[in-house]
């Protein structure tokens, strides 16, 4: 009994940071506890395959048209959806992400094949953690997958956060490369909030930028500066912009005066099931393609 609760206690510290002290107690062994039954959960759900993939539009200002999706994971449990934010980060430290994140993009690339069937010029976006980049089997599995749906590759966007590729930059730029090279495009997610340095910014090899929610959440105090600077740096670099997290109308017409291609979030869209977002599309007049299509 003693020796397992020094060990938990050990992690906590490592976890709080280095040069820590940490006491035992109780409610940190129920922490443990709890963490341990939602990874035996998650691992049984990855091995169904019951996990859900839910979908958020990505609208074109100009047009008011959905061109792209987001791919979202969805778990649902006996109490209701569990947040993402709960298991993503247990998916990634148990290792389980590769078979989890392998499972989302294969009901995301055959979601996209029928969605495609009535609105062709629909891309998606599949998020794609640091652990499965590094995985060199990761991106066979993936090329595989989408042309089984014989799905032209460039319709398949992988989304990376600026945080992640910050931390190893030098190591995930040589596989996202690769990446680029078998045809896939790149979002780099949550811009803004990495500290990625100009220089390194200008050699990945991305297509766009996603503008995080905590600057477009600015917006509405008046401060405009972040969001001014992504796209004026985006335009300098030939990138495009998708601002996430639109959730009023003061931002949508703010975004667009200031140039934003394309918007993503509640404002809009809600994320939804294929059946609800196929019904959504159906109520969508046809669009003029823009120039950028590559969102």
């Amino acid at each position: 009994m003693l020796p397992r609760h020094a060990d938990i206690a050990k992690y906590a510290a490592k976890a709080a940071g280095k040069n820590q002290c940490v006491f035992f107690t109780n409610q940190m062994y129920q922490r443990v506890q709890e963490r341990m039954t939602m990874e035996q959960a998650l691992r049984q759900a990855v091995a169904d395959e019951s996990l859900e993939v839910w979908f958020q539009p990505v609208v074109e200002l100009t047009t008011g048209r959905v061109m792209a999706l987001e791919a979202l994971a969805r778990w649902l449990r006996a109490d209701g959806y569990c947040p993402p934010s709960q298991f993503i980060g247990i998916a990634e430290e148990s290792d389980l992400i590769h078979s989890l994140g392998l499972m989302i993009a294969k009901k995301s690339v055959a979601a996209l094949a029928v969605i495609r069937e009535a609105h062709p010029y629909i891309t998606m976006g599949v998020n794609l953690s640091v652990r499965q980049l590094r995985n060199k089997q990761t991106l066979a599995l993936l090329c595989e997958l989408v042309d089984a749906q014989q799905l032209p590759r460039d319709s398949v966007h992988f989304e990376v956060t600026e945080s992640d590729v910050a931390k190893d930059f030098l190591l995930l730029e040589e596989h996202l490369n690769l990446y680029v090279r078998a045809g896939f495009s790149l979002h780099l997610d949550d811009f803004g909030t990495g500290q990625s340095s100009l220089h390194r910014l200008q050699g990945l090899p991305v297509s766009t930028l996603k503008i995080d929610k905590s600057f477009v959440d600015l917006i509405e105090t008046g401060d405009e500066r972040f969001v001014k600077t992504i796209l004026l740096l985006s335009q300098q670099l030939g990138l495009a912009v998708i601002a996430k997290g639109v959730e009023t109308q003061h931002q949508r017409d703010r975004l667009q005066a200031l140039g934003c291609q394309f918007i993503q979030g509640y404002f809009y869209a809600e994320p939804m099931s294929l059946p609800d977002l196929l019904k959504f599309l159906t109520s969508q007049a046809e669009p003029t393609l823009p120039e950028n299509p590559d969102a």
